[in-house]
């Protein structure tokens, strides 16, 4: 690692403003945020999602350990001072970072002092990899005492389907008891596309998958044919009771998901949408999915990139690629059987008018939404080149913007991403935002960590949290569900 500090630290100034970038997506620009500390990763490009336990956050990588290429593995940043966040260790092959294997999704199950990974195969096309035979894991890490600054790997858990997104929900009633829910991004109609496993015994190496679901197949044929329509990802209820699904080009779909979180045998999940009721919009990508704890609406997020990736199976096979890209809608769920769409947050990039500039049509970039992290009256939205978005949730059907916050990007790095900073765009905010201590940690795929402060409206809402994310239920998630207050 310390050969790498110098090219690292070289890598710290900045480019040029990309032509496409206007308004507020400028690099180097912010609203509403102050920068507390950020982390170059010595500049590998390529980061995935985050995780944190104590003083430490752990960042995965999009990409694989192809020969040659420096610190592929997971990184593992001390963050005890948040304005100086540091690499102290990275985890390497063979429990991270192996030739055409992407450790793509991190949680940390701090009841148990467990980091869990999902490791997938990844592809030279969306990720620079090696392509290679892998078989997708779920690894367990031990955090405790000395080990949260060098995880110890004590099980592995090999999944029935190939997972793609997924979900740590703790039993808020049970102690000791989590689960986690992972999506299979399939667009066959035999084929479980959402499994849940019992992870609870998790450190004596024991796992047990208790339901499934699948829905592509109650679309019509017609539908299937003119959409790519699979599961993607899902946010669940901090009591457990409800699973909202981004089910891609099928919109929304509301579980009832009561049994899992009773306990009960033999538990099912129950499909409370009628999937040709649920709103299409046109172009429709539903990627990721956010309830606002406390109040009956879900936030949709739609994934659009340039268009060179038009025709990549199974993401972008039938789905147009290209501007106005992709933005946030909201769905009204008091009637979960029939959600209606009530409004939608977009930045300038995103409309009809910036569309028809040239400079607009980048084909290896993207202004689309991605992860998005819901307080009662606040919401943070990772926006590729977009940066990071405050979205102030006042009037639900009326969105507005609360503030952003644009990196500078590095000058160069050791993996671009192919199909989003393979062009002149050279930011890209990715990872679901967490609130720890009041304070936001985001991960740049390109640029790296980013500990940020939002000063915006309902910026004490924010200050209150001590944790939250956008993918478990961890922490404040279960305060926020209370029934709502008024907006302040």
């Amino acid at each position: 690692m310390r050969r790498l500090l110098t090219a690292g630290l070289l890598l710290l100034s900045t480019l040029a403003l990309p032509a496409a970038a206007t308004g507020a997506t400028v690099p180097g620009t912010s609203s509403n945020f102050e920068l507390v500390g950020r982390n170059g990763l010595f500049g590998r490009g390529m980061n995935s999602a985050p995780a944190i336990y104590k003083d430490y956050i752990y960042i995965g990588n999009r990409s694989d350990g192809t020969p040659g290429r420096p610190n592929p593995g997971i990184s593992v940043v001390r963050i005890a001072d948040p304005r100086r966040p540091r690499v102290v260790a990275e985890l390497n092959p063979p429990d991270a970072g192996n030739i055409g294997e992407s450790t793509r999704e991190l949680r940390v199950w701090p009841q148990k002092r467990l980091l869990i990974v999902e490791s997938v195969s990844c592809s030279r096309a969306l990720h620079a990899c090696t392509p290679t035979s892998v078989t997708p894991t779920f690894k367990f890490f031990d955090l405790t005492g000395r080990n949260a600054a060098r995880p110890k790997l004590i099980a592995t858990y090999v999944p029935a389907q190939v997972p793609h997104e997924f979900f740590l929900w703790a039993d808020p009633k049970q102690r000791g008891r989590a689960l986690i829910y992972y999506t299979n991004s399939t667009t066959t109609t035999t084929v479980d596309s959402l499994i849940a496993v019992d992870i609870s015994r998790a450190r004596q190496g024991f796992f047990r998958q208790i339901s499934s679901w699948r829905g592509t197949h109650l679309y019509s044929e017609a539908d299937r044919e003119s959409r790519d329509i699979f599961l993607h990802s899902l946010d669940v209820s901090g009591d457990g009771k409800r699973t909202y699904l981004a089910h891609w080009g099928g919109g929304m779909l509301v579980l009832d998901t009561s049994d899992l979180a009773a306990d009960k045998p033999f538990p099912e999940m129950r499909l409370r949408t009628v999937p040709a009721a649920t709103p299409i919009w046109p172009n429709v990508s539903a990627h990721a999915v956010s309830k606002i704890p406390g109040r009956p609406f879900v936030l949709v997020g739609d994934e659009v990139f340039g268009t060179e990736s038009q025709g990549i199976k199974p993401f972008f096979d039938k789905q147009k690629q290209g501007c106005p890209w992709g933005w946030v809608h909201v769905l009204d769920v008091a009637n979960e059987v029939r959600p209606t769409l009530v409004g939608d947050y977009k930045i300038e990039e995103n409309s009809e008018t910036s569309c028809q500039k040239p400079e607009s049509q980048e084909p290896r970039a993207s202004f689309a939404a991605h992860n998005m992290t819901s307080l009662r009256n606040v919401a943070f939205a990772t926006w590729y080149s977009g940066g990071l978005r405050a979205i102030s949730l006042a009037n639900p059907a009326r969105p507005t913007e609360a503030g952003f916050y644009v990196p500078k990007p590095l000058r160069s790095v050791w993996t671009e991403d192919p199909p989003v900073t393979g062009g002149s765009q050279k930011v890209e905010m990715w990872s679901f935002p967490i609130i720890k201590d009041g304070l936001v940690y985001v991960v740049d795929v390109r640029n790296g960590l980013y500990i940020l402060r939002y000063t915006g409206r309902f910026g004490d809402e924010v200050k209150r949290i001590k944790f939250l994310e956008g993918n478990s239920n961890l922490g404040d998630r279960a305060r926020l569900e209370r029934p709502a207050g008024r907006a302040r």
